[in-house]
Formats: C-alpha cells, structure tokens, sequence
C-alpha cells in the first residue's frame, strides 16, 4: 500500500477553500464590512485601505483592534530560499521532498515529521535542547522519541544549527553540539524551519492588513 501526497494536498486545498468561503459568507450574512488590502492609519479614528490595484478608501472609526496575526522565526543569519522553507511554503507544496531537515522539534515541527516521514521522506530533525517538544512533559517527550524512532525519524537533540546553505538541488547544514565541539554537515533536499512565531508587528504603526 502506498500514499498519493497529491491527492492529500488538493484535498486539503479544496477543504481550505470550502472553509474560507464559509467565513466570507458569515461575514455577509452577519453585515460585516471586509476591505481586503492595506491599512494605514492616518490618525487616532481614520484608517487608509489600499488594495493590490492601488485603490485607496479612508475608514472611519471609534475604535481599532490590531490583529495582524504571527510570522514564522527563522533561525538567525537565515533566510527563506527555494529549499529552505517554513511551514507555510511546505503546506502548500503538492509534493514531497525524499529527504528534509526540520530545524526544531516543537508542535510544527513534529507534526511535519510525522506527516512527511508517512509518504516517504527521510526526515532528520534538530533540537537544540535536550529533548523533543521540550515545553511539554518530560515524559511525553521520552515517548514521542521512542515512537519516532521506529518511525524511522533521526532526532539529533542538543545540536546547533550553525549555518544552511542552498545548494540550488537541495541543502548542506552545518550542525554542532550545543554545549561546544566539531561540527557535521547534513544534506538533505530541504530544510524546514520550525522555530517557533513571532508578532506580526513589523509596520503595524503603518502597514497593517485590516477588515473592519
């Protein structure tokens, strides 16, 4: 028996977009206003919307809530490339890579291990502390490692992710012990980057995505 990734993902995409319709048709149902572009705010009760054809309209209000949502980390000195991706480029791809190195073993990053080791990736994942998961349980982390490693999933806890580069055909990382000593380098054809989210904040005195 074999899994078809194409078939899962046009699935998923076609569950996404049943699902955004239905928020889309709630927020008409309900008479709610969705401006999709830009905001700027001119001052304490107006805000400006551009949309991506460069057409603006000013918005009044009494009050504002600023809910700009999270941006996925990157591990420092790192960016995103055609092989070094964060979840958001790899959920949205219709294909697997055969190999993959996930930089964190947090919730995204253990979900993703498990997924693509499923349809046949050879998955590497690095922590740089002590164990998986290691915001949860010390023992939920002793059995997640267990289960991963019948899986076939390596797990290189304590060790540091000093550096990734995009080869073009895939990625070479530099990896150390992260209480000190020789490096390694691992290859794989991608490099997922899940450490972790942090506000959306960047531009939210000027350039922040509004629907009132």
């Amino acid at each position: 028996m074999s899994f078809n990734y194409a078939k899962a993902y046009s699935r998923s995409r076609a569950v996404s977009d049943r699902m955004t319709k239905g928020i889309h048709f709630l927020m008409k149902k309900n008479k709610i206003t969705e401006l999709n572009g830009w905001g700027t705010f001119v001052d304490g009760n107006t805000v400006e919307v551009e949309s991506d054809a460069g057409e603006k309209r000013r918005v009044t209000f009494t009050s504002a809530i600023i809910a700009a949502g999270a941006t996925t980390k990157m591990l420092p000195g790192t960016q995103r490339s055609a092989n070094v991706v964060t979840y958001e480029e790899q959920i949205l791809s219709d294909n697997v890579p055969g190999s993959i190195i996930i930089g964190g073993s947090g919730a995204i990053g253990t979900e993703f291990a498990y997924v693509l080791s499923q349809f046949g990736t050879d998955v590497t994942i690095v922590e740089y502390l002590d164990r998986m998961v290691p915001t949860e349980d010390a023992e939920v982390s002793a059995e997640l490692a267990k289960a991963y490693k019948k899986l076939g999933i390596k797990v290189l806890t304590s060790t540091k992710v000093e550096g990734i580069e995009d080869t073009g055909s895939g990625v070479r990382v530099t990896v150390s012990p992260a209480s000190g000593g020789a490096q390694q380098v691992l290859e794989a054809d991608r490099f997922l980057s899940a450490v972790g989210f942090a506000p959306a904040s960047t531009g939210t005195a000027s350039r922040t995505p509004v629907s009132p």
